[in-house]
C-alpha cells in the first residue's frame, strides 16, 4: 500500500508493547479487559513479522525485554515475564513459518546480507574521521556518502551516524544529551500509570536508529514527547504528596489521616 516496511514494523512493534504494557500493569482494573489487550497484540504482531523488517523485529524484542526488568510487586512481575516469553515465542513461530521473513534471516545469518548497510557504514565512518569536529553540513554528505558507496543521493540508514555526519562532535553532542535526558525521564517515568511503556518505547526506537534514520519521522518525537510529559506528571504527583504529608505533620488532628494517605 505504499509504505514503508521498516516504518510500517516500528509502528506495529510500539503498538504490540502498548498493548502488552496496558495487559501488565495496573492502568487497567478488569482482568478481562488485560487478557483482551494481550490477545489483540497477536494482530499487529504477524503484521510487523509480514513486513520482513529485520531492525523492526529485533528493536522489538529488545524493547518488549525491558518488561521483564526486576522492578513493580512479584505478581505482575511474573505476568510481565509470562506476557514477555509469549511474545518472543510467537514473534519466532511467525517467522520461522514466514518464507519472506525466514529467508532474509537466513541470508544474514550465513552470507552476512544488510541490504548493503554494511558498505554504507564503512563509508560513513571514514567521513566521520575525515571531518571530526564540524562534519560535511546538511545535504552535502549525503551527496558525499553516495559517491563513495556509487549512488547519487543516499541515506546513512543510521541515526548516529547520521548525526556525526551532518554536524560532526559539534552538532550530535547537543542531540545525543538530549537523548539522554529522555533515557532519565523514561527511567523516572515508570513510576506514572503507564509504568515501564515510556521506557520500553524508548529503547524500542534508540534499537530502530541503529539501523535507520528516524530522526524525520513523527514517531521518534511522539516516544520523546511520551517520555517527557511522563516524567513531569510522575513529578508533579511526588511534590503534590510531598505537600500534603508536610501538611498532616504539621496538624497533630491530621496525623490519624497518614496511614490511610501512605496506602
Amino acid at each position: 500500500m505504499g509504505a514503508n516496511p521498516n516504518g510500517l514494523a516500528g509502528l506495529m512493534a510500539l503498538t504490540v508493547q502498548a498493548l502488552l504494557g496496558f495487559g501488565i500493569g495496573h492502568t487497567l482494573r478488569n482482568t478481562w479487559m488485560r487478557v483482551t489487550c494481550m490477545a489483540m497484540s497477536l494482530l499487529p504482531l504477524t503484521a510487523m513479522v509480514y513486513t520482513g523488517s529485520r531492525g523492526g523485529i529485533i528493536a522489538f524484542l529488545t524493547g518488549v525485554g525491558v518488561y521483564a526488568l526486576p522492578y513493580g510487586g512479584s505478581k505482575r512481575k511474573m505476568t510481565a515475564i509470562l506476557a514477555v516469553a509469549i511474545a518472543v515465542v510467537c514473534v519466532s513461530y511467525v517467522v520461522v513459518n514466514d518464507e519472506i521473513a525466514l529467508s532474509r534471516f537466513e541470508r544474514t545469518y550465513y552470507k552476512g546480507d544488510t541490504a548493503r548497510r554494511d558498505g554504507l557504514y564503512v563509508a560513513a565512518e571514514d567521513m566521520i574521521s575525515e571531518k571530526p569536529l564540524l562534519g560535511w553540513q546538511p545535504i552535502v554528505f549525503n551527496y558525499e556518502l553516495g559517491s563513495r558507496t556509487r549512488r547519487y543521493f543516499v541515506d546513512a540508514h543510521n541515526l548516529y551516524f547520521h548525526l556525526l555526519m551532518e554536524g560532526g562532535l559539534v552538532g550530535a553532542t547537543p542531540f545525543l544529551i538530549g537523548l539522554g535526558l529522555c533515557v532519565r525521564a523514561a527511567w523516572t517515568a515508570r513510576a506514572c500509570s503507564l509504568g515501564l511503556l515510556p521506557l520500553v518505547w524508548l529503547v524500542t526506537m534508540l534499537v530502530l536508529n541503529m539501523s535507520g534514520t528516524w530522526m524525520t519521522m513523527k514517531l521518534l518525537w511522539f516516544v520523546v514527547a511520551l517520555n517527557l510529559a511522563s516524567e513531569a506528571f510522575t513529578l508533579k504527583q511526588y511534590r503534590r504528596k510531598d505537600i500534603i504529608f508536610r501538611t498532616i505533620l504539621q496538624h497533630p488532628r491530621k496525623r490519624d489521616m497518614l496511614p490511610l494517605l501512605q496506602q
